[in-house]
């Protein structure tokens, strides 16, 4: 059996985020960082930043066998502000 990182199905207009959070996932002290946040002090609209940030972390960080799919970030992007949670077509740079 081959297990590998997990990746992150593109939703439209997210390559590019996928791929930052990717790489801030892979930074040891970052992921650390994120792991060590509390919900205490928190504004109630960070709290489900919070923690849609941590649940994607926690996602990145399964293993997956060769056959399974990738993590849909679909709650992660919900938690964002624009321009991620409003149209799922994709917005190139002209």
């Amino acid at each position: 059996m081959s297990y590998r990182y997990r990746g992150l199905v593109n939703l439209g207009n997210t390559c590019y985020l996928n791929a930052f959070m990717q790489a801030l996932y892979m930074t040891r002290k970052f992921r650390a960082l994120v792991y060590q946040l509390t919900q205490d002090g928190c504004m109630p609209s960070n709290r489900l930043k919070t923690y849609a940030l941590q649940n994607l972390f926690e996602e990145l960080s399964k293993k997956q066998l060769d056959l399974q799919a990738p993590f849909r970030p679909e709650y992660f992007r919900m938690e964002l502000t624009e321009p991620f949670n409003t149209s799922p077509m994709q917005q190139d740079a002209a």
